[in-house]
């Protein structure tokens, strides 16, 4: 359980730092309650699924699959 709080803290760290210098920040669209963005299902794309949503919790991530699924963030972000 604290491997998955610290892969949890190493995502999030990674999201929420700043812009990377020489970059200017960007405006992030929240939504609130019931606001959801156009043609959106409730499914999340399987590349944006950690490996232990794929594995049904049977797997944790190792240092490899945090990087790969935080590039996959970064690719596909505003």
């Amino acid at each position: 359980m604290k491997t998955f709080r610290f892969l949890t803290l190493a995502v999030a760290f990674a999201l929420f730092s700043g812009p990377a210098e020489g970059q200017e920040p960007r405006a992030q669209q929240m939504y609130w309650g019931d606001e959801v963005p156009a043609g959106w299902t409730g499914e999340w794309p399987a590349e944006l699924r950690t490996v232990p949503e794929k594995t049904e919790f049977r797997r944790t991530m190792t240092l490899a699959d945090l990087h790969d699924f935080i590039d996959e963030l970064r690719w596909r972000s505003e």
